[in-house]
């Protein structure tokens, strides 16, 4: 039987595909990991909410528990679909092997190879966009709390401020001493809340007190999780970008370990977070004058915070 290249018998993604192996697999048990993290964070994301009687304040009726049990079971499918696709990789390597050694013939052995790898991205195509479907699903569950959450505000009362005590706020202040995040912000900023959502807000002062100071926890809990639902509103409300951007950018951020997910909160705009981000990898925070960022924290603990979450 004649004996062909394997130029001959491959394209170049089949090839290319062929002759990174080891990278490929590394690919996958990376996107694995990331599935399974992101599995424990929802999970981790309905626990804090159980502690806080988040859930049960604003909807009794509603089973938050099966949705999120739901989402995760997605996370559990995406997993082993992954490996399955892992396996058919190191399936495909084998073959590869097999016929390196023996020499590339146009008999059927071939065929049945191209048949695996043709199978392999086209489930490689299909996990994409599953795990890009279960993304979306976070960000509304997600979402769904943040919104009913606001629109069930506790009974404490607020007195009505005095509109011209209000100043603008440009520091971050991260307190673990008071377990709270307070975001910066402009009166600008603060009066538009009130004209966009007048019968949601009873003034100056209450929008401040639930829109810019968070509980620590909101970000400590489930940082990951923090980060992608932070730039995903960063891409997605602030600049008005796509869905596709906005789930791009959310998870490119994730599970940047070093970035605290209160300055995506802080930043106002992409170019902004990019600029902080782009600081934090040089090492050089100097550089950053957007905003100024405080930490309060318990000296023994200070080095772990200032590193982020």
């Amino acid at each position: 039987m004649e004996t062909i290249t394997k130029d001959e018998i491959f394209n170049s993604n089949e090839l290319y595909l062929l002759q990174n192996f080891e990278s490929n697999l590394v690919t996958l048990n990376l996107k694995i990991a990331e599935q399974e993290n992101k599995s424990n964070e929802v999970k981790c994301l309905f626990d804090t909410l159980l502690k806080t009687n988040s859930v049960s304040r604003i909807d009794t009726k509603k089973d938050y528990s099966e949705e999120i049990n739901k989402i995760s079971e997605e996370f559990n499918h995406n997993v082993e679909k992954l490996n399955s696709l892992k396996s058919l990789l190191i399936d495909i390597n084998s073959d590869f092997i097999l016929l390196s050694r023996k020499g590339f013939t146009s008999d059927g052995t071939s065929a049945n190879l191209k048949e695996k790898i043709n199978s392999y991205f086209s489930i490689y195509e299909q996990i994409k966009n599953d795990i890009a479907l279960s993304d979306v699903k976070i960000d509304s569950f997600v979402k769904e709390i943040n919104y009913l959450d606001s629109s069930n505000p506790t009974e404490t009362v607020i007195e009505e401020p005095n509109k011209e005590g209000i100043q603008s706020n440009d520091t971050l202040i991260i307190s673990e001493k008071d377990n709270k995040v307070f975001l910066p912000y402009t009166v600008s900023e603060i009066e538009s809340y009130m004209e966009k959502y007048p019968k949601e807000y009873k003034s100056l002062e209450y929008v401040i007190n639930k829109e810019f100071i968070l509980p620590l926890d909101y970000y400590t809990k489930h940082p990951s999780l923090a980060r992608f639902r932070e730039a995903y509103s960063l891409i997605r409300d602030r600049e008005a970008k796509s869905v596709f951007d906005a789930l791009k950018y959310a998870l490119s951020v994730m599970f940047e370990y070093d970035l605290n997910p209160a300055i995506i909160s802080a930043c106002k705009t992409e170019e902004a977070l990019n600029l902080y981000i782009e600081c934090l990898e040089n090492k050089d925070l100097s550089k950053f004058n957007l905003f100024k960022i405080e930490f309060r924290l318990n000296p023994l603990k200070a080095a772990k915070f200032e590193n982020g979450f």
